[in-house]
């Protein structure tokens, strides 16, 4: 998978799924350059995305910086510890969601509500059973 983001910053998704199939990400922040889109796009694009895979070790071109931090669904931003949807893996950067907005499965609520293991009555468990 190769991607070419043109947008005011580059997509961590994008970046992620770039590196994880080991395809190419290549960032052109709209605005940030000195020459027109239209003499910057061919040259990038012939140059960058255009060899094969052989031909790219080739080629003298920075490596991108490998960063696979997880990326919240919420806010799209890289995340050291998140929240995760234990149905489809969606990553939150808080806890305060009641309901997944990728999947919309219903948050279970806090396990501060169950009781410890060693207040239960294994006795009374063991006779369900």
């Amino acid at each position: 998978l190769d991607c070419l983001s043109l947008g005011p910053e580059a997509s961590a998704v994008l970046r992620q799924a770039c590196i994880l199939t080991g395809g190419k990400h290549q960032a052109l922040p709209l605005g940030s350059q000195s020459y027109p889109l239209a003499e910057l796009l061919a040259p990038l694009l012939l140059f960058h995305f255009l060899p094969g895979l052989s031909a790219r070790k080739e080629l003298a071109v920075v490596e991108d910086v490998q960063t696979l931090a997880a990326v919240c669904s919420c806010h799209g931003e890289a995340r050291e510890i998140a929240y995760m949807c234990s149905c489809c893996l969606a990553i939150y950067c808080s806890g305060s969601r009641a309901i997944c907005t990728v999947c919309r499965t219903r948050f279970r609520p806090s396990d501060d509500l169950d009781p410890p293991l060693r207040e239960l009555d294994l006795a009374e468990v063991a006779s369900f059973s």
